[in-house]
């Protein structure tokens, strides 16, 4: 121990001798050398302290900044391919449903009969007493009280009133005697009049509804070209059966709408109308879009349009309101403004503190109407104005993060940027308060205040005990097992004493020598463990495995199959020693494998001539279905190069499918990885109506790679497990490499060195025979399961 009595004659000269106990001063002297090493010590250690603890608190600081800002422009750099991507998508689903022949061919049913409900002469309403009642009944004591309410004001009947009767009769029939609620008019599928119209309507109205509630439209329109009645509606509010160029909703978005398709119906056009509030839907924020109807002879009859609800927008602007989830903190959110410097999305202030939000409304001078209508509705969406210095910014067309003050007139943390949207002009902020983005830091400034403080009393402790000589054996030993903790073997100390630290120091040599054998074998098992998991099983699979996961199971959100089939690889070999056979194979595999490697794609197994791999099953990526593509022609040219090399005739089948997929370790006892789900049948299905060297993928692949690759016409492939599934077939890349094909020549010729063969043989001959019986078994089933299936599918029929 240190002789703390002898410490404190060196530092409290002239005191009581609290060495021998006497009373009377100490000797003199000058400061003892133990207790200028001490202060030396001190000084050095307070001012690397201070020091460090400024330096480190300013680079914190602008760290944490960074930090946050990059978190911000990140979430609005993805939250903005997601909105524009929504749009995208939008587009081209109504460019294609508006280009089928169904919706031609009811189009112009729709549009001839909508007419025969006028089947009254002359100017005989076409409505008798009780039928005007009924629908007269549903716009004052139903329609017109909600809308009223959440407006404002009084409405009228003749203003919302179809100028045509044959609207009038369409809305008495289908609205007044629909005996669904609001929102469910659509149920409704035959009146009960007996009129051409009903027969047209009975037999479409399935397809209309189907084609709504898999996009998630709010209401689907057929729009007559020539006089611009809405001859039909998916939802039956009160714009169907009326007219868009003389009625009441003629000046409102679907009327725009309209004419703009109407002025300019080139085929394929798609418009695009902004959010409004819209009147049938009591004045809730709808967008609408659209697109012109030819017939097959190209005469325009009509116009396809859909409503959209903001709904589906606030829901992935807004996360399902978990903006603590998402990463923005309890202030943070993102938020869209149109041009009109309106909200197009959804405050989280008003969704999670309405009363709250309603005060800072009327604390920035909002009009009071206003304030009432996003009481009343609840929504922020057309009523809230923005006009930030960052919106300004990104309207002239600026990105940037940088701090400013919010339509609260809250210091934000804000990124913005405009938005590539066709026909809307809007932009998108994603915010944080600076007074939470910065708690971090203030959090920072007292640990390092605190671990400053803790670090200087420690470092003085230190200071006392090692400037004493009675630390030296225990220097010495520290010194040995911080050694053995940088990772040296085998340490060996000198003996210290012939005392009890010289027992200590013959003990640790012992310790050392056998935790340096263990060491070694454990690094070793390890190291063979961890290389036969990294075999076996993706990295993040291993990691899971490592960590004691008992239960691995991914679901993925977005990614590509890809099936492949090696054709005539049984056939060809089956004259070969099952040696060679094998040899063959693996070679080939390993070809598959190093480009799969090479493209970003993950493997997952291969089954006899079966080879099936995943991209974007780990790791998330954007472009997974070009990868899918070009891994298919790399595959190819591969198979290419070998087939010239061993005079092989093989081919690929190879079938690709994008959505989403489930992965996870099967089994609990012996352990294997695997992927499931429909994206999977569909692939492993439509592999077998491949051509030889061909590929053949589904629609989702096809749309998302937006390629001009020469594809064969659309397919339909009809398998009994699966169904019916849209396919697109594209010639394989069968090009030779010649310089490739050189490089793995002399590649296979070292690994058949006789010289190094002979070494190996003996040594690996028995564990060949092992796996060839194991791989042959394991194939020979799974290939009479895959030829079941091949013959199943093989026997449906491919349109």
């Amino acid at each position: 121990m240190v002789d703390i009595k002898k410490t404190l004659n060196g530092l409290l000269p002239g005191k009581k001798n609290v060495a021998d106990g006497t009373d009377g001063p100490a000797p003199k002297r000058g400061m003892s050398l133990l207790s200028k090493l001490l202060l030396m010590l001190l000084a050095a250690t307070m001012t690397a302290v201070v020091t460090i603890a400024f330096l480190g608190y300013r680079h914190g600081e602008q760290q944490i900044i960074e930090t946050a800002f990059q978190q911000l422009r990140s979430l609005r750099v993805s939250k903005s391919q997601q909105v524009e991507w929504y749009f995208q998508n939008l587009r081209n689903v109504v460019r294609i449903l508006g280009q089928t022949p169904t919706v031609a061919k009811s189009m112009q049913l729709f549009s001839t009969s909508f007419g025969s409900l006028d089947n009254k002469p002359g100017g005989v309403d076409v409505l008798n007493d009780e039928q005007k009642e009924k629908l007269t009944d549903y716009y004052n004591k139903e329609y017109f009280p909600k809308l009223d309410q959440l407006k404002g004001g009084k409405s009228n009947v003749e203003i919302f009133w179809p100028r045509s009767r044959a609207g009038r009769r369409a809305q008495s029939l289908y609205i007044a005697e629909n005996p669904n609620e609001s929102g469910k008019k659509d149920e409704f599928y035959s009146s009960s009049a007996v009129t051409s119209y009903d027969m047209v309507h009975r037999k479409f109205h399935e397809f209309y509804r189907s084609a709504l509630k898999a996009q998630n439209f709010y209401d689907i329109f057929l729009i007559d070209g020539d006089s611009g009645d809405i001859v039909y509606s998916v939802s039956k509010e009160t714009d169907f059966g009326t007219n868009l160029l003389r009625g009441p909703y003629a000046h409102s978005s679907l009327g725009r709408l309209y004419r703009k398709i109407r002025s300019n119906h080139s085929p394929g056009f798609v418009y695009l109308e902004d959010f409004k509030q819209y009147p049938p839907s009591y004045n809730a924020p709808a967008s609408f879009i659209g697109t012109p109807i030819y017939t097959d002879g190209g005469l325009f009859i009509g116009v396809l349009a859909a409503q959209l609800s903001i709904e589906d927008l606030n829901g992935f602007m807004t996360n399902n309101n978990q903006w603590k989830e998402s990463g923005l903190g309890t202030s943070g959110e993102m938020y869209l403004i149109g041009d009109d410097k309106l909200m197009r999305s959804n405050s989280r202030f008003l969704t999670e503190d309405k009363e709250n939000y309603l005060k800072v409304l009327a604390a920035t001078h909002t009009p009071k109407a206003i304030i009432n209508q996003v009481q009343k509705l609840g929504t922020s969406v057309l009523f809230q104005r923005v006009n930030t210095e960052g919106v300004r910014a990104a309207f002239n067309g600026k990105t940037d993060t940088k701090v400013i003050e919010d339509y609260r007139g809250v210091r934000v943390l804000s990124s913005y940027a405009p938005l590539d949207i066709p026909d809307l002009h809007w932009v998108m902020l994603a915010e944080i308060d600076e007074a939470e983005a910065r708690a971090p830091q203030n959090q920072f400034a007292k640990n390092v205040l605190l671990t400053s403080g803790l670090l200087l009393l420690g470092l003085t402790l230190a200071s006392l005990f090692v400037a004493s000589n009675f630390l030296k054996p225990i220097s010495v030993l520290i010194d040995g097992v911080g050694r053995i903790r940088d990772g040296e073997k085998n340490v060996e100390i000198k003996r210290l004493a012939n005392d009890e630290f010289g027992e200590l120091s013959d003990t640790f040599n012992i310790l050392t020598k056998e935790i340096g054998d263990r060491d070694t074998l454990i690094e070793k098992q390890s190291s063979s463990y961890n290389d036969l998991l990294n075999r076996i099983y993706p990295g993040n699979i291993v990691e899971r495995l490592k960590k004691g996961d008992d239960k691995i199971v991914d679901s993925i959100h977005q990614a590509s199959v890809v099936y492949v089939i090696i054709h005539g690889f049984s056939k060809q070999t089956e004259a070969m020693d099952s040696i060679d056979a094998l040899e063959l194979l693996t070679e080939l595999v390993d070809n598959l494998d190093t480009t799969c490697q090479s493209m970003g794609i993950e493997k997952v197994k291969t089954i006899g001539e079966h080879y099936l791999a995943v991209c974007g099953l780990s790791v998330p990526l954007l472009d997974h279905a070009r990868r899918a593509l070009d891994f298919s022609h790399a595959a190819s040219r591969e198979l290419a190069i070998f087939n010239a090399r061993y005079d092989l005739k093989l081919a690929l089948r190879i079938g690709i499918h994008s959505g989403p997929l489930h992965a996870g370790i099967v089994g609990s006892y012996n352990f294997d990885f695997d992927v499931w789900g429909n994206s999977l049948n569909i692939a492993r299905r439509i592999v077998f109506e491949a051509g030889l060297n061909k590929m053949r993928l589904t629609i989702p692949t096809y749309h998302m790679l937006n390629t001009t690759d020469d594809f064969g016409p659309e397919m339909i492939v009809d398998t009994k497990a699966v169904g019916q599934v849209a396919t697109y077939e594209l010639d394989l890349d069968t090009t030779l490499d010649r310089n490739r094909m050189d490089r793995r020549r002399e590649q296979r010729k070292r690994k058949s060195d006789p010289v190094k063969l002979g070494k190996k043989k003996s040594a690996t001959d028995g564990a060949k025979t092992t796996a060839v019986a194991a791989d042959n078994q394991t194939a020979s089933s799974q290939i009479v399961v895959d030829q079941s299936i091949a013959d199943e599918d093989g026997g449906q029929q491919s349109t």
